[in-house]
């Protein structure tokens, strides 16, 4: 499979988004605008400021690695394994020593003052992971003091992290969710679940909860459709086991896996929408309930047409990721949830002619921003776990092999693997031996 070359990145005019004009007054005193750090003199600002990264061990690390790498912008990544996929990447420029995510917040903090003051000039950092986003905004204050970053206000992080908490910013902002009931304790729960609309989708606030959930229980961590009250019963059973657990229950969104698509921006202070790029998502992982493993690069217009609104009634500023459900019955999408770090697969946009990274680093290092457009019929594939997902998908009848063989046809760039970056996928394989 063939790799798109990067090519050089170009100015971008970036004159205000007409739509912008016609700003939603009922939502005009309630923007959300990232809590931008930069020095107020142009220290450092220049096309070398470093950009200064935690390890988290995903895909997203290295599709940001890309991303900035092909714009010739230095990367110094904090990292427990100096050796791991990310670190590897030719686009690396220097890894610091880093105790991992899972250390007290005082050896992160430590590590990453340390890597700021080595790289010689006031560096700027970008979260692309949960975990990441959570300790830069906890010590957002410590961190002003050494990098700049665009980091939304912690209130609004917490909002979009927290689903519990999406469910009222949701209805403040008219946004096009799914009906969400977020009930209080286990009693409200048993009590609501004889008066759901079955089917629902069951999420919790934290992942990591359903984690401890016994082999079985639910199919996937991050969520698990209920088609009954004796379902929904069991599963209220199952999370008595792990003691208080926060949860929301959404009505079901119908349509299968491809209905799924990712919408990407990058929104200037000023409220200029750089651009949009729309990911569509044919296969996930784990099937029903995952994040996409072939991904296809497809222009929607009403799908942008929508998003633009939502951004404009949220008044946000800086990267966001909407993913969103067509309802294959009633033929609109609804809202499932919104990030504001950069995705699995931000490879994609950037490959396809939205490098949303590079963008966010001219904005932040006073840079032109590079030129964003979407290219559409380009996709992304992470192998592993798209042939984990066939397995399931096949059983159902929903994808064959030769289907699954044709589906590939797109595909220009791989999770790890990329013609012009080989060590990180080499470095994964020697992982699995």
């Amino acid at each position: 499979m063939l790799i798109e070359r990067a090519r050089t990145p170009s100015p971008l005019f970036s004159a205000q988004d007409p739509s912008l004009k016609n700003l939603d007054k009922r939502h005009a005193d309630q923007r959300v605008t990232v809590d931008i750090h930069m020095p107020r003199a142009p220290r450092g600002v220049t096309a070398k400021r470093p950009v200064l990264m935690i390890d988290g061990g995903s895909r997203g690390d290295i599709g940001v690695i890309r991303s900035l790498g092909m714009g010739g912008v230095p990367i110094c990544l904090l990292a427990a394994d100096p050796q791991s996929p990310s670190a590897v990447s030719r686009y690396v420029t220097r890894v610091h020593p880093f105790p991992g995510l899972e250390a007290s917040d005082e050896a992160c903090l430590t590590a990453i003052q340390r890597a700021a003051r080595e790289s010689g000039t006031r560096p700027i950092m970008f979260a692309t992971g949960d975990r990441a986003l959570r300790l830069m905004s906890r010590h957002r204050a410590e961190l002003a003091e050494c990098v700049d970053h665009d980091l939304a206000p912690a209130e609004t992080i917490d909002s979009y992290l927290d689903k519990d908490l999406f469910a009222p910013v949701a209805r403040t902002f008219d946004l096009p969710v799914p009906e969400t009931f977020v009930p209080a304790n286990a009693t409200e729960a048993r009590a609501l679940a004889g008066r759901l609309p079955y089917p629902v989708f069951a999420k919790p606030v934290h992942r990591a909860d359903w984690d401890r959930l016994p082999p079985n229980t639910v199919a996937s961590a991050k969520g698990q459709r209920i088609d009954s009250n004796a379902e929904m019963l069991r599963l209220l059973d199952a999370l008595d086991t792990l003691g208080p657990s926060r949860f929301i229950i959404q009505g079901f969104v119908e349509g299968g896996d491809h209905e799924h698509v990712s919408v990407h921006s990058y929104v200037l202070p000023d409220g200029t929408v750089t651009g949009t790029f729309i990911g569509s998502k044919l296969r996930i992982w784990p099937p029903y309930a995952g994040v996409g493993t072939l991904v296809v690069s497809l222009r929607i217009p009403e799908l942008e047409v929508l998003s633009r609104q939502v951004i404009r009634r949220l008044g946000y500023t800086g990267f966001l990721d909407l993913q969103f459900k067509r309802d294959s019955r009633l033929g609109v999408y609804k809202l499932l949830e919104i990030n504001c770090r950069y995705s699995v697969w931000t490879e994609l946009p950037s490959r396809a002619g939205c490098n949303f990274p590079l963008a966010a680093y001219a904005t932040l290092s006073g840079r032109p921003l590079p030129h964003i457009e979407q290219r559409e019929r380009i996709a992304w594939l992470d192998l592993e776990r798209d042939i984990l997902g066939m397995m399931t998908y096949r059983a159902s009848g929903e994808w064959g092999w030769g289907a699954w063989l044709r589906s590939l046809a797109d595909v220009r760039c791989c999770a790890y693997f990329a013609w012009d970056d080989l060590r990180p996928f080499f470095r994964k394989l020697r992982e699995r031996d």
